[in-house]
């Protein structure tokens, strides 16, 4: 049994993948629409016929990129996007950018090889992904995280969330100590999903004064956007907004 982290929108702990429980329905349509966005065939094909035998009653549309992915879209809205986006560059960001706005309702799964870096995969988020999931994930596990991103939740495979295995640790308290008791309180609550109005009433702050703590944790961490400085703050283990 493999643990992996789900979050949501109303603060879920982490959940924890049963890889023999049967898998619930995901949506309360009759289909459930879901557009495969993979270059290679092979993958492509055998990912969209895995999902048909996993899933109950899904139609699985097949697109080669996020390019052919936004034209079918236009013409036939889904529900789901699961997208390989393993190599892409900022170019292909931008692509996803756009396609959230032209599709508030899609949710969107991006699929990561194990040689992305850490952060270059998160940023996926940031570009409006839902979740961010291994390619060496088990088929279990992908159906979970759909079925926590469908539902309106999020989800990142629990390995993008660790420090690189190749690179030595940093010594044990220089990140946090760099950061004011108040600012680690605010990292936590942000860590848990809530907003800064939400942070701001939790600690009797204003909400302009949360973003100034905000602020200064991410130029203590080095932090360009709240996924950076969650992932980069070793006292969180998962990310949730």
């Amino acid at each position: 049994m493999e643990e992996t982290i789900g979050f949501d929108a109303k603060h879920r702990t982490a959940d924890t993948i049963l890889s023999r429980r049967p898998l619930p329905d995901m949506a309360s349509k009759a289909t459930l629409r879901i557009v495969v966005a993979v270059e290679l065939a092979l993958f492509r094909r055998g990912l969209a016929e895995l999902l048909r035998q996993l899933l109950a009653d899904v139609e699985i549309t097949e697109a080669t990129d996020l390019i052919s992915a936004g034209e079918l879209l236009v013409d036939a809205p889904a529900d789901l996007l699961v997208a390989d986006v393993d190599g892409a560059g900022a170019e292909a960001r931008l692509l996803l950018q756009q396609l959230c706005l032209d599709c508030p309702d899609l949710k969107v799964a991006v699929l990561v090889g194990m040689t992305e870096d850490r952060m270059s995969a998160l940023s996926w988020l940031e570009a409006g992904a839902h979740g961010c999931v291994l390619k060496t994930a088990t088929p279990e596990e992908l159906c979970e995280a759909l079925r926590l991103i469908r539902a309106g939740n999020g989800y990142v495979s629990s390995s993008l969330l660790s420090p690189p295995a190749q690179h030595a640790p940093p010594r044990a308290g220089v990140e946090t100590a760099a950061l004011t008791s108040r600012q680690q309180d605010v990292l936590r609550l942000l860590a848990e999903g809530r907003s800064s109005k939400d942070i701001a009433r939790r600690l009797g702050l204003s909400v302009l004064t949360v973003k100034a703590h905000l602020a200064a944790a991410y130029r203590s961490l080095g932090a360009h956007n709240r996924v950076e400085a969650l992932v980069r703050n070793r006292g969180v283990d998962q990310v949730s907004w």
